[in-house]
């Protein structure tokens, strides 16, 4: 089945790419996710698709099978491994400049998609979500790449590692 191909696709990619930011990647099902974090500070991710715990990505596999957009959960998970791995700083300035980019149809999207599937208090914690939900969106082609506005994009990441000290960051292709 095609929608299994991409999520398998997808997961490989995530998989492979998870160890180059020292990353573990683990795929597991409904009942494992049940056994390992009920009655834990994280037994929120019974109810996820995947979550980040210190160094794992965990893929609740079973549930990203049954949900719309549930096939990009590995590289949802991946851009937040990254983006905590970079420990860069991301602000509301960060943000504000990246939806002023984007353009108000696209921020609408977002906007929709966050408001979703997460509290308002969650977004004020986790401000990395506006990044992957954008991503999110790309992958399934409810916005359209365009080059000129990555370049934009690209230019408010390079600020944004260059305030933790990363001068030299360089995006050969955003796709």
């Amino acid at each position: 089945e095609v929608a299994e191909r991409v999520f398998q696709g997808n997961m490989a990619f995530a998989k492979k790419h998870s160890k180059l930011y020292g990353l573990k990647f683990t795929e597991l099902t409904q009942e494992e996710v049940k056994k390992r974090f009920k009655n834990t500070e994280n037994s929120d991710l019974i109810n996820s698709l995947g979550g980040i715990i210190g160094d794992e990505i965990i893929i609740n596999k079973d549930l990203a099978k049954t949900r719309v957009y549930g096939d990009n959960v590995g590289n949802h998970e991946l851009l937040h491994g990254i983006i905590k791995a970079s420990k860069a700083n991301i602000n509301q300035e960060t943000i504000n400049d990246f939806l002023n980019i984007i353009g108000e149809e696209n921020k609408a999207k977002i906007q929709e998609r966050l408001d979703e599937n997460y509290t308002k208090e969650y977004i004020a914690e986790n401000l990395d979500e506006y990044f992957t939900a954008f991503s999110d969106a790309i992958a399934n082609e409810e916005i359209t790449f365009n080059d000129s506005v990555f370049r934009k994009i690209a230019d408010v990441i390079r600020r944004m590692f260059a305030d933790i000290g990363l001068a030299k960051v360089d995006f050969e292709s955003g796709r």
